[in-house]
């Protein structure tokens, strides 16, 4: 399917959605450590997680690697339903991270209603307190609101990751479509 044909599919899908009353997330973001030595956060954010999710052992005993990780597939998971360049993927893509999320935040404890933006700052926050070696900073950064059962076992959980296979095939397709999207844009005249 052509580029202009998959867009008007997806401008097609906004605009039934906004029709049926349905809302768009607002647009988050990755805090300025998370995108260190990158030009461009989301590409790093799915090379990432298709290497992490993909090798489930890489997080383990690692829960501020984790707490990245994580933090960068919840950006994903509005970034890639909402964000305008990625409207050349396939839908599929968007969906299959909407559906790892409740995989995620279920494994870690994080309440489903939690708005991703409050997420994506708990966990950076946590990762820096853990490099920091203050594990009670990190435990405190995940709030009741966003983690209802309490940041000491989310922290255990984080270091504890076990392997998260809805989230693996998100970002594995992710990174797939990105570089498919390369590609065409590089051959393209």
């Amino acid at each position: 399917m052509s580029f202009a044909r998959r867009r008007g599919w997806a401008m097609a899908a906004l605009l039934s959605l906004a029709a049926c009353g349905g809302s768009v997330a607002p647009p988050v973001a990755l805090p300025p450590e998370a995108t260190v030595g990158f030009a461009d956060p989301a590409r790093q954010a799915i090379i990432v997680t298709a290497y992490s999710f993909g090798r489930p052992s890489s997080l383990a005993g690692q829960p501020a690697e984790a707490a990245r990780v994580i933090g960068q597939a919840e950006f994903l998971a509005v970034e890639l339903a909402t964000g305008q360049r990625w409207i050349g993927f396939a839908p599929y893509v968007a969906q299959e991270f909407a559906a790892a999320r409740r995989e995620w935040r279920g494994v870690i404890g994080i309440a489903p209603e939690a708005p991703p933006q409050a997420v994506i700052d708990a966990l950076f926050a946590t990762r820096g307190a853990l490099l920091a070696g203050d594990r009670r900073a990190a435990i405190a950064a995940l709030s009741p609101t966003t983690v209802p059962g309490g940041g000491e076992g989310a922290v255990q959980r984080l270091a504890a990751l076990p392997p998260l296979p809805l989230a693996a095939r998100a970002a594995s397709d992710a990174e797939s479509e990105m570089w498919r999207e390369s590609v065409q844009i590089d051959v393209e005249p």
